[in-house]
């Protein structure tokens, strides 16, 4: 008996594989959402890490930006419970900095002009990142302002 398990076993092989990533983890793609959310929900093109944050995690999937749009039009007020800080934003943000594609002043993250050409070239294009570009355009750059968010963490004492 052990025999046989052993010949089996000897038959068997292990190839090393590259590991896919998902998106989310993907610098560029993150890069990308940030820059659409300076430059289609922001006022000003700049926004807080929170708010950041706040939007990147509603973009992760449809459920939360159904949830999210839900609480928005059916009460006005933002449930910042919801959400969570993602390492990835922290690291792409990093990168933007270098790149100047974003400048921080402040506690504010700014759309620098290499930044607005960038994705000036991404909104061009209908086919890439459209239910994003869709959800952040809805919003607008005066649905879900800094100051709202604040405003909502202090009513829950954080």
């Amino acid at each position: 008996m052990f025999d046989e398990i052993e010949k089996k076993i000897s038959k068997i092989t292990i190839k090393k594989r590259p590991i896919a990533i998902s998106v989310d983890y993907r610098p560029m793609y993150i890069i990308t959402l940030i820059l659409l959310i300076l430059k289609l929900s922001s006022n000003k093109n700049q926004a807080t890490l929170f708010k950041i944050h706040f939007l990147i995690w509603n973009l992760k999937n449809e459920k939360n930006m159904n949830e999210f749009i839900l609480d928005i039009g059916n009460t006005q007020v933002i449930n910042v419970l919801n959400w969570s800080i993602e390492p990835t934003v922290i690291r792409a943000i990093r990168y933007m900095l270098s790149d100047k594609l974003i400048i921080k002043k402040l506690d504010k993250y700014i759309l620098d002009q290499n930044g607005n050409n960038f994705i000036d070239i991404i909104l061009l294009d209908d086919s890439i990142l459209e239910r994003e570009k869709l959800f952040l355009k809805a919003l607008g750059k005066q649905t879900i302002t800094d100051k709202k968010l604040e405003e909502q963490l202090r009513n829950i004492g954080i």
